[in-house]
C-alpha cells in the first residue's frame, strides 16, 4: 500500500499548487498594465465626414487618415462648400404678390470643391476613454471653383396693364429690381457652368471627445484661404474677389480600425 499513499500525497500536493496557482489576487498594477497594453494598440486607419459652416457659406466635409505614429496622422480630405459675397442682400419685388427671392447684382453661384493632403499632430492627449483629445493640422491643394450662372424670372409687359408676361432670363444688370419676379429654377444654366481651378491652405485645431477607440466624434475650427488666378465673377456693381479669406467650423463622425 506504500505506491497508494505515495499517490495520495503526489495528488495532495498538485492540488495544493494549483491552488495556490489560481488564487492569487492580481497586483493593483494590473488593471494600469492592461490600460497601457491598450494603449500600444494603434488604430491605424480613419474615416470620418460632416458638416461645414464658415463665414461665406456652408457645405460637407470627408476624410481619410492613416496613422504615423501614436501622435502624427496624415490624411487626404475633399470638401465641398458654397461660397458667397458679403455684399450679397436678398430681395423681394414688393409691388407683386407672390413673388419670390432674389440677390439683386448677384450674376453666378459659386460652389468651390476641395481636395488636398495634409498632417495632424495630437498636442493634449485624453485618457484613454474619457476627456478630450486636442489636435493641430495644417493641409493644402487644389480649389476647383465652379460658377453657375443665375437665370431670373422677369417681368415683361403684354399689352395688358393688369397683367405681366413672366419670362425666364440670364441675370443681368440692365434687369432693375421692379422687373424681377424672382429667381428661377436652380436647373436653369448647368449647361453653363465653368471650372475655376484654384488652390487652398487650411489650418486649425481640432477638439476629439469620442467615448470608445473606434469612433471618431470632433469638432475642428480654423481659417482657410482659396487662391484663384482671376476674379472670381460672383456679383455686378463690385470688383470681384480672387482670394476667399474664411473662417470655419466643422462637425465630424466616423470609425476607426
Amino acid at each position: 500500500m506504500k505506491w497508494l499513499g505515495k499517490s495520495s500525497f503526489l495528488c495532495l500536493l498538485i492540488i495544493t499548487a494549483a491552488s495556490n496557482l489560481y488564487g492569487q489576487t492580481p497586483e493593483p498594477a494590473t488593471a494600469n498594465n492592461a490600460d497601457n497594453e491598450d494603449r500600444t494598440v494603434l488604430m491605424r486607419n480613419e474615416f470620418s465626414g460632416g458638416l461645414v459652416l464658415h463665414s461665406s457659406g456652408f457645405g460637407i466635409t470627408l476624410r481619410r487618415a492613416k496613422q504615423q505614429t501614436y501622435k502624427r496622422k496624415k490624411f487626404i480630405e475633399i470638401d465641398i462648400v458654397s461660397m458667397t459675397d458679403p455684399k450679397e442682400v436678398s430681395s423681394q419685388n414688393p409691388y407683386y404678390e407672390g413673388s419670390k427671392s432674389f440677390i439683386y447684382g448677384k450674376m453666378n453661384d459659386f460652389i468651390v470643391p476641395r481636395i488636398g493632403i495634409g498632417r495632424q499632430q495630437v498636442i493634449f492627449a485624453k485618457a484613454h476613454t474619457t476627456g478630450v483629445e486636442v489636435r493641430c493640422q495644417y493641409s493644402l491643394g487644389a480649389s476647383l471653383g465652379i460658377t453657375k450662372p443665375i437665370y431670373l424670372n422677369i417681368l415683361e409687359d403684354s399689352g395688358n396693364p393688369d397683367f405681366k408676361n413672366v419670362v425666364v432670363a440670364q441675370a443681368d444688370p440692365k434687369y432693375t429690381p421692379d422687373v424681377i419676379y424672382g429667381n428661377a429654377s436652380f436647373t436653369y444654366g448647368l449647361g453653363q457652368m465653368q471650372l475655376h481651378p484654384g488652390g487652398y491652405v487650411k489650418g486649425g485645431v481640432s477638439f476629439e471627445w469620442a467615448k470608445y477607440p473606434d469612433q471618431v466624434w470632433a469638432i475642428e475650427t480654423g481659417v482657410a484661404v482659396d487662391i484663384y488666378p482671376h476674379e472670381i465673377p460672383i456679383m455686378a456693381f463690385i470688383e470681384n474677389k480672387q482670394v476667399f479669406f474664411n473662417f470655419y467650423v466643422s462637425l465630424s463622425y466616423g470609425g476607426k480600425w
